[in-house]
Protein backbone atom coordinates (compact mmCIF):
# COMPACT_ATOMS: atom_id res chain seq x y z
CA UNK A 1 0.00 0.00 0.00
CA UNK A 2 2.83 2.37 0.94
CA UNK A 3 4.65 1.66 -2.33
CA UNK A 4 1.49 2.40 -4.35
CA UNK A 5 1.01 5.73 -2.62
CA UNK A 6 4.63 6.62 -3.24
CA UNK A 7 4.24 5.77 -6.96
CA UNK A 8 1.07 7.90 -7.19
CA UNK A 9 2.83 10.78 -5.49
CA UNK A 10 5.74 10.48 -7.91
CA UNK A 11 3.40 10.47 -10.93
CA UNK A 12 1.57 13.55 -9.71
CA UNK A 13 4.89 15.42 -9.57
CA UNK A 14 5.67 14.64 -13.21
CA UNK A 15 5.57 17.81 -15.33
CA UNK A 16 2.58 18.18 -17.61
CA UNK A 17 4.79 18.13 -20.73
CA UNK A 18 6.17 14.75 -19.71
CA UNK A 19 2.67 13.35 -19.26
CA UNK A 20 1.88 14.41 -22.80
CA UNK A 21 4.85 12.66 -24.36
CA UNK A 22 3.20 9.24 -24.86
CA UNK A 23 0.23 10.83 -26.64
CA UNK A 24 2.56 12.98 -28.75
CA UNK A 25 4.58 9.94 -29.84
CA UNK A 26 1.38 8.02 -30.57
CA UNK A 27 0.01 10.87 -32.71
CA UNK A 28 3.26 11.20 -34.64
CA UNK A 29 3.31 7.44 -35.24
CA UNK A 30 -0.27 7.47 -36.52
CA UNK A 31 0.40 10.50 -38.70
CA UNK A 32 3.55 8.98 -40.22
CA UNK A 33 1.70 5.73 -40.90
CA UNK A 34 -1.03 7.69 -42.65
CA UNK A 35 1.50 9.73 -44.64
CA UNK A 36 3.26 6.60 -45.88
CA UNK A 37 -0.02 4.96 -46.86
CA UNK A 38 -1.06 8.04 -48.86
CA UNK A 39 2.19 8.40 -50.82
CA UNK A 40 0.75 6.91 -53.97
CA UNK A 41 -2.53 8.80 -53.87
CA UNK A 42 -2.99 11.75 -56.26
CA UNK A 43 -3.07 15.22 -54.81
CA UNK A 44 -6.35 17.11 -54.86
CA UNK A 45 -6.05 19.91 -57.39
CA UNK A 46 -6.90 23.34 -56.04
CA UNK A 47 -6.52 22.27 -52.40
CA UNK A 48 -4.06 23.91 -50.00
CA UNK A 49 -3.55 23.39 -46.26
CA UNK A 50 -2.37 26.39 -44.24
CA UNK A 51 -0.76 25.54 -40.90
CA UNK A 52 -0.13 28.23 -38.30
CA UNK A 53 0.00 28.85 -34.58
CA UNK A 54 -1.57 32.32 -34.70
CA UNK A 55 -4.07 33.43 -37.33
CA UNK A 56 -2.85 36.90 -38.18
CA UNK A 57 -3.54 39.29 -41.00
CA UNK A 58 -1.08 37.71 -43.45
CA UNK A 59 -2.63 34.25 -43.14
CA UNK A 60 -6.12 35.68 -43.52
CA UNK A 61 -5.18 37.57 -46.67
CA UNK A 62 -3.50 34.50 -48.20
CA UNK A 63 -6.60 32.41 -47.49
CA UNK A 64 -8.91 35.10 -48.84
CA UNK A 65 -6.84 35.48 -51.99
CA UNK A 66 -6.71 31.76 -52.69
CA UNK A 67 -10.46 31.41 -52.16
CA UNK A 68 -10.99 34.21 -54.68
CA UNK A 69 -9.18 32.00 -57.22
CA UNK A 70 -11.49 29.09 -56.47
CA UNK A 71 -9.04 27.14 -54.31
CA UNK A 72 -10.26 25.18 -51.30
CA UNK A 73 -8.41 26.46 -48.24
CA UNK A 74 -8.05 24.33 -45.10
CA UNK A 75 -6.65 26.01 -41.99
CA UNK A 76 -4.91 24.03 -39.23
CA UNK A 77 -4.36 26.44 -36.34
CA UNK A 78 -3.59 26.57 -32.62
CA UNK A 79 -4.79 29.93 -31.29
CA UNK A 80 -8.18 31.60 -31.52
CA UNK A 81 -9.67 32.59 -34.85
CA UNK A 82 -10.51 36.19 -35.74
CA UNK A 83 -14.08 37.14 -36.51
CA UNK A 84 -15.26 36.41 -40.05
CA UNK A 85 -12.72 33.60 -40.46
CA UNK A 86 -15.11 31.85 -42.84
CA UNK A 87 -14.47 34.61 -45.34
CA UNK A 88 -10.87 33.43 -45.62
CA UNK A 89 -10.97 29.66 -44.99
CA UNK A 90 -13.24 26.82 -46.09
CA UNK A 91 -12.43 24.45 -43.24
CA UNK A 92 -10.75 25.08 -39.89
CA UNK A 93 -9.24 22.49 -37.57
CA UNK A 94 -7.62 23.38 -34.26
CA UNK A 95 -4.58 21.68 -32.74
CA UNK A 96 -3.14 21.78 -29.24
CA UNK A 97 0.34 20.33 -29.85
CA UNK A 98 2.73 20.03 -32.82
CA UNK A 99 2.02 16.29 -33.10
CA UNK A 100 -1.68 16.99 -33.34
CA UNK A 101 -0.98 19.56 -36.07
CA UNK A 102 0.87 16.87 -38.04
CA UNK A 103 -1.94 14.36 -37.47
CA UNK A 104 -4.65 16.78 -38.61
CA UNK A 105 -2.65 17.94 -41.63
CA UNK A 106 -2.00 14.34 -42.71
CA UNK A 107 -5.71 13.83 -43.40
CA UNK A 108 -5.40 15.83 -46.62
CA UNK A 109 -3.62 15.46 -49.96
CA UNK A 110 -3.22 19.10 -51.03
CA UNK A 111 -1.14 20.59 -53.79
CA UNK A 112 0.96 22.10 -51.01
CA UNK A 113 1.17 22.66 -47.28
CA UNK A 114 1.87 26.32 -46.51
CA UNK A 115 3.35 26.44 -43.01
CA UNK A 116 3.62 29.80 -41.21
CA UNK A 117 5.85 30.44 -38.19
CA UNK A 118 6.66 33.40 -36.00
CA UNK A 119 9.33 32.81 -33.34
CA UNK A 120 7.93 29.31 -32.65
CA UNK A 121 8.99 26.60 -35.09
CA UNK A 122 7.89 23.42 -33.31
CA UNK A 123 4.93 22.57 -35.52
CA UNK A 124 6.64 23.79 -38.71
CA UNK A 125 9.75 21.70 -38.08
CA UNK A 126 7.68 18.57 -37.35
CA UNK A 127 5.69 18.89 -40.58
CA UNK A 128 8.76 19.63 -42.69
CA UNK A 129 10.59 16.68 -41.11
CA UNK A 130 7.84 14.18 -41.95
CA UNK A 131 6.84 15.71 -45.32
CA UNK A 132 3.13 14.85 -45.69
CA UNK A 133 3.37 16.66 -49.06
CA UNK A 134 5.11 19.59 -50.71
CA UNK A 135 6.09 22.03 -47.98
CA UNK A 136 6.14 25.83 -48.31
CA UNK A 137 7.65 27.61 -45.32
CA UNK A 138 6.65 31.20 -44.46
CA UNK A 139 8.91 32.74 -41.78
CA UNK A 140 7.22 35.91 -40.51
CA UNK A 141 10.31 37.20 -38.66
CA UNK A 142 13.61 35.63 -39.72
CA UNK A 143 15.68 35.33 -36.56
CA UNK A 144 19.11 34.38 -37.90
CA UNK A 145 21.23 37.39 -38.68
CA UNK A 146 18.62 39.91 -37.51
CA UNK A 147 18.67 39.60 -33.72
CA UNK A 148 20.90 41.63 -31.41
CA UNK A 149 23.66 39.50 -29.94
CA UNK A 150 22.06 39.03 -26.49
CA UNK A 151 18.75 37.96 -28.03
CA UNK A 152 20.49 35.65 -30.46
CA UNK A 153 22.07 33.68 -27.60
CA UNK A 154 18.77 33.46 -25.75
CA UNK A 155 16.95 32.06 -28.80
CA UNK A 156 19.55 29.49 -29.81
CA UNK A 157 17.02 26.63 -29.94
CA UNK A 158 14.55 28.60 -32.06
CA UNK A 159 17.30 29.62 -34.48
CA UNK A 160 18.33 25.97 -34.84
CA UNK A 161 14.77 24.87 -35.65
CA UNK A 162 14.34 27.84 -37.99
CA UNK A 163 17.46 26.75 -39.89
CA UNK A 164 16.06 23.26 -40.33
CA UNK A 165 12.83 24.69 -41.76
CA UNK A 166 14.57 27.15 -44.07
CA UNK A 167 16.97 24.55 -45.42
CA UNK A 168 14.53 21.66 -45.84
CA UNK A 169 11.30 23.19 -47.14
CA UNK A 170 10.42 22.64 -50.79
CA UNK A 171 9.75 26.36 -51.17
CA UNK A 172 10.01 29.58 -49.19
CA UNK A 173 7.26 32.20 -49.34
CA UNK A 174 8.82 35.48 -48.16
CA UNK A 175 6.96 38.58 -47.00
CA UNK A 176 10.13 40.69 -47.28
CA UNK A 177 13.86 40.34 -47.93
CA UNK A 178 14.89 38.91 -44.55
CA UNK A 179 15.93 35.50 -45.94
CA UNK A 180 18.94 37.38 -47.30
CA UNK A 181 20.20 37.21 -43.72
CA UNK A 182 19.99 33.41 -43.86
CA UNK A 183 22.02 33.43 -47.04
CA UNK A 184 24.60 35.72 -45.42
CA UNK A 185 24.78 33.22 -42.54
CA UNK A 186 25.71 30.45 -45.00
CA UNK A 187 22.39 28.59 -44.99
CA UNK A 188 21.74 26.26 -47.91
CA UNK A 189 18.25 27.23 -49.08
CA UNK A 190 17.38 24.33 -51.36
CA UNK A 191 13.81 25.46 -51.94
CA UNK A 192 12.81 28.12 -54.45
CA UNK A 193 11.89 31.51 -53.00
CA UNK A 194 8.84 33.63 -53.78
CA UNK A 195 8.44 37.22 -52.63
CA UNK A 196 4.80 37.74 -51.68
CA UNK A 197 4.26 40.98 -49.78
CA UNK A 198 1.70 41.07 -46.98
CA UNK A 199 -0.46 42.94 -49.50
CA UNK A 200 -3.71 44.85 -49.08
CA UNK A 201 -7.31 43.69 -48.93
CA UNK A 202 -7.83 45.98 -51.88
CA UNK A 203 -11.47 46.96 -51.45
CA UNK A 204 -11.70 50.73 -51.12
CA UNK A 205 -13.57 51.60 -47.94
CA UNK A 206 -16.24 54.24 -47.66
CA UNK A 207 -14.36 56.36 -45.18
CA UNK A 208 -15.88 59.08 -43.01
CA UNK A 209 -14.35 62.52 -43.07
CA UNK A 210 -10.97 62.39 -41.28
CA UNK A 211 -11.09 63.49 -37.67
CA UNK A 212 -8.71 66.36 -38.42
CA UNK A 213 -11.28 67.92 -40.76
CA UNK A 214 -13.62 68.15 -37.81
CA UNK A 215 -11.32 70.52 -35.95
CA UNK A 216 -9.70 68.03 -33.56
CA UNK A 217 -6.06 68.23 -34.66
CA UNK A 218 -3.95 65.67 -36.54
CA UNK A 219 -4.74 62.03 -35.74
CA UNK A 220 -2.00 59.43 -36.32
CA UNK A 221 -2.81 55.74 -35.86
CA UNK A 222 -0.54 52.80 -35.07
CA UNK A 223 -1.67 49.15 -35.17
CA UNK A 224 -0.04 45.76 -34.72
CA UNK A 225 2.59 44.52 -32.29
CA UNK A 226 3.17 47.55 -30.05
CA UNK A 227 5.29 47.08 -26.88
CA UNK A 228 2.88 48.04 -24.10
CA UNK A 229 2.96 44.91 -21.91
CA UNK A 230 4.45 46.54 -18.81
CA UNK A 231 4.18 49.89 -17.04
CA UNK A 232 7.75 50.70 -18.09
CA UNK A 233 6.99 49.96 -21.77
CA UNK A 234 3.81 51.97 -21.58
CA UNK A 235 5.58 55.04 -20.17
CA UNK A 236 8.52 54.76 -22.58
CA UNK A 237 6.09 54.50 -25.50
CA UNK A 238 4.43 57.74 -24.45
CA UNK A 239 7.81 59.47 -24.14
CA UNK A 240 8.77 58.31 -27.63
CA UNK A 241 5.50 59.56 -29.09
CA UNK A 242 6.05 62.91 -27.40
CA UNK A 243 9.45 63.17 -29.06
CA UNK A 244 7.89 62.25 -32.42
CA UNK A 245 5.28 64.98 -31.99
CA UNK A 246 8.08 67.49 -31.42
CA UNK A 247 9.87 66.28 -34.57
CA UNK A 248 6.77 66.65 -36.72
CA UNK A 249 6.16 70.13 -35.32
CA UNK A 250 9.74 71.13 -36.13
CA UNK A 251 9.17 69.97 -39.70
CA UNK A 252 6.36 72.45 -40.15
CA UNK A 253 3.27 70.59 -38.96
CA UNK A 254 0.35 73.00 -38.71
CA UNK A 255 -2.24 71.51 -36.33
CA UNK A 256 -3.87 72.59 -33.09
CA UNK A 257 -2.94 69.22 -31.54
CA UNK A 258 -1.47 65.81 -32.35
CA UNK A 259 -3.30 62.69 -31.23
CA UNK A 260 -1.71 59.22 -31.45
CA UNK A 261 -4.10 56.22 -31.54
CA UNK A 262 -2.89 52.67 -30.83
CA UNK A 263 -4.60 49.38 -31.77
CA UNK A 264 -2.21 46.79 -30.29
CA UNK A 265 -2.46 43.08 -31.09
CA UNK A 266 -0.14 42.11 -28.23
CA UNK A 267 -0.77 42.22 -24.49
CA UNK A 268 -1.23 45.58 -22.75
CA UNK A 269 -0.34 46.65 -19.20
CA UNK A 270 -3.46 46.42 -17.02
CA UNK A 271 -3.04 49.93 -15.69
CA UNK A 272 -3.11 51.51 -19.15
CA UNK A 273 -5.68 54.26 -19.53
CA UNK A 274 -8.44 53.93 -22.14
CA UNK A 275 -10.33 57.17 -21.58
CA UNK A 276 -11.79 58.97 -24.59
CA UNK A 277 -9.92 62.23 -24.04
CA UNK A 278 -6.55 60.46 -24.13
CA UNK A 279 -3.45 60.97 -22.00
CA UNK A 280 -1.47 64.18 -22.41
CA UNK A 281 2.09 63.62 -23.58
CA UNK A 282 4.91 65.66 -22.09
CA UNK A 283 6.77 68.40 -23.98
CA UNK A 284 6.30 69.94 -27.40
CA UNK A 285 4.93 73.26 -28.57
CA UNK A 286 1.77 71.59 -29.88
CA UNK A 287 -0.37 69.62 -27.39
CA UNK A 288 -0.01 65.86 -27.97
CA UNK A 289 -2.21 63.03 -26.64
CA UNK A 290 -2.18 59.21 -26.61
CA UNK A 291 -5.34 57.10 -27.09
CA UNK A 292 -5.40 53.34 -26.53
CA UNK A 293 -8.04 51.21 -28.31
CA UNK A 294 -9.11 47.57 -28.35
CA UNK A 295 -7.88 45.39 -31.25
CA UNK A 296 -10.16 44.80 -34.24
CA UNK A 297 -10.39 41.84 -36.67
CA UNK A 298 -7.91 42.01 -39.59
CA UNK A 299 -10.53 42.49 -42.31
CA UNK A 300 -12.22 45.30 -40.37
CA UNK A 301 -9.05 47.36 -39.87
CA UNK A 302 -9.37 49.46 -43.06
CA UNK A 303 -12.80 50.73 -42.05
CA UNK A 304 -11.65 51.58 -38.52
CA UNK A 305 -8.35 53.15 -39.57
CA UNK A 306 -9.93 55.28 -42.29
CA UNK A 307 -11.19 57.82 -39.73
CA UNK A 308 -7.62 58.89 -39.01
CA UNK A 309 -5.25 61.13 -40.97
CA UNK A 310 -2.05 59.06 -41.23
CA UNK A 311 -0.58 55.74 -40.16
CA UNK A 312 2.64 55.28 -38.19
CA UNK A 313 5.49 52.86 -38.93
CA UNK A 314 8.54 53.91 -36.92
CA UNK A 315 10.91 51.06 -36.07
CA UNK A 316 12.75 53.17 -33.49
CA UNK A 317 9.67 53.39 -31.27
CA UNK A 318 9.62 50.46 -28.85
CA UNK A 319 13.17 49.43 -29.78
CA UNK A 320 14.85 50.00 -26.42
CA UNK A 321 16.38 47.73 -25.29
CA UNK A 322 17.26 46.78 -28.87
CA UNK A 323 15.98 43.43 -30.12
CA UNK A 324 17.35 43.66 -33.66
CA UNK A 325 20.50 44.71 -35.50
CA UNK A 326 20.79 46.95 -38.57
CA UNK A 327 20.15 44.12 -41.06
CA UNK A 328 16.64 43.68 -39.72
CA UNK A 329 15.77 47.24 -40.59
CA UNK A 330 17.33 46.98 -44.03
CA UNK A 331 15.20 44.00 -45.08
CA UNK A 332 12.06 43.79 -42.95
CA UNK A 333 8.44 44.57 -43.79
CA UNK A 334 5.56 46.04 -41.82
CA UNK A 335 2.14 44.44 -42.24
CA UNK A 336 0.44 47.49 -40.77
CA UNK A 337 1.59 49.64 -43.71
CA UNK A 338 -0.70 47.70 -46.02
CA UNK A 339 -3.59 48.24 -43.61
CA UNK A 340 -2.90 51.96 -43.77
CA UNK A 341 -2.99 51.89 -47.58
CA UNK A 342 -6.31 50.04 -47.49
CA UNK A 343 -7.65 52.81 -45.28
CA UNK A 344 -6.39 55.51 -47.65
CA UNK A 345 -3.76 56.78 -45.21
CA UNK A 346 -0.31 58.20 -45.94
CA UNK A 347 2.44 56.71 -43.78
CA UNK A 348 4.62 58.49 -41.23
CA UNK A 349 7.65 56.24 -41.63
CA UNK A 350 11.18 55.94 -40.31
CA UNK A 351 13.98 53.41 -40.06
CA UNK A 352 13.00 50.57 -42.42
CA UNK A 353 14.75 50.79 -45.80
CA UNK A 354 12.61 48.21 -47.61
CA UNK A 355 9.32 49.74 -46.48
CA UNK A 356 10.58 53.28 -47.05
CA UNK A 357 11.27 52.27 -50.64
CA UNK A 358 7.78 50.77 -50.98
CA UNK A 359 5.83 53.76 -49.60
CA UNK A 360 8.05 56.23 -51.47
CA UNK A 361 7.30 54.37 -54.69
CA UNK A 362 3.58 54.61 -53.84
CA UNK A 363 3.98 58.36 -53.16
CA UNK A 364 2.42 58.11 -49.69
CA UNK A 365 5.54 58.68 -47.56
CA UNK A 366 5.85 61.21 -44.77
CA UNK A 367 9.45 60.67 -43.73
CA UNK A 368 10.65 61.70 -40.30
CA UNK A 369 13.90 63.02 -41.72
CA UNK A 370 14.07 65.91 -44.20
CA UNK A 371 13.82 66.48 -47.06
CA UNK A 372 10.10 65.88 -47.38
CA UNK A 373 8.34 65.45 -50.70
CA UNK A 374 6.25 68.37 -51.86
CA UNK A 375 3.05 66.38 -51.18
CA UNK A 376 4.22 65.43 -47.68
CA UNK A 377 5.15 69.03 -46.88
CA UNK A 378 1.73 70.20 -48.06
CA UNK A 379 0.11 67.48 -45.94
CA UNK A 380 1.94 68.59 -42.80
CA UNK A 381 1.08 72.19 -43.52
CA UNK A 382 -2.58 71.06 -43.99
CA UNK A 383 -2.56 72.75 -47.40
CA UNK A 384 -3.44 69.60 -49.35
CA UNK A 385 -4.39 66.47 -47.43
CA UNK A 386 -6.23 64.67 -50.23
CA UNK A 387 -3.39 64.00 -52.67
CA UNK A 388 -1.64 61.50 -50.39
CA UNK A 389 -4.93 59.80 -49.55
CA UNK A 390 -5.70 59.32 -53.25
CA UNK A 391 -2.24 57.84 -53.75
CA UNK A 392 -2.84 55.44 -50.85
CA UNK A 393 -6.05 54.11 -52.38
CA UNK A 394 -4.31 53.67 -55.74
CA UNK A 395 -1.52 51.73 -54.02
CA UNK A 396 -4.11 49.60 -52.21
CA UNK A 397 -5.57 48.54 -55.55
CA UNK A 398 -2.17 47.75 -57.06
CA UNK A 399 -1.07 45.80 -53.98
CA UNK A 400 -4.36 43.95 -53.41
CA UNK A 401 -3.87 40.30 -52.46
CA UNK A 402 -6.19 39.25 -55.29
CA UNK A 403 -3.76 40.86 -57.75
CA UNK A 404 -0.75 38.96 -56.42
CA UNK A 405 -2.16 35.63 -55.25
CA UNK A 406 -2.03 33.98 -58.70
CA UNK A 407 1.76 33.83 -58.47
CA UNK A 408 1.46 31.99 -55.13
CA UNK A 409 -0.93 29.43 -56.64
CA UNK A 410 1.48 28.96 -59.56
CA UNK A 411 4.33 28.59 -57.03
CA UNK A 412 2.47 25.77 -55.25
CA UNK A 413 1.85 23.95 -58.52
CA UNK A 414 5.48 24.28 -59.63
CA UNK A 415 6.90 22.39 -56.65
Amino acid sequence: MGASLHLLHTLLKVPRWAMRQPRERWLVHRAVTRIRAARGEPVVRGLVVLVTESVGSRICKVGYGLKSLGWRVVLVHRNNLPANAGRCFDEMRRYATPAEALWLAAHFRPVAYHVFANWNFNAAALLIRHQPGKMVFDDYDVLVGTLAEDFSRAYHREIRLERFCLENADGLCCRDLETQCARKAGYSLRGRRLLLLDCCWGGQVESPAPLASRGHGLHIVNCGNIPLATRAEYLVHQQELGALAATLTAQGLAAESIRFHAYPTSSVWRGASRNETGERLAGGAVPAFFHLHDPVPPDELPRVLSQYDAGLYHVGIGANPPTYNRWKFAYTSGNRVFDYLDAGLPVVIHGCKFMEFLVRRAHVDIGIEAPQSVAAHQFLRRENTEALRRNAFLASSRLAITQHIPKLAAFYESL
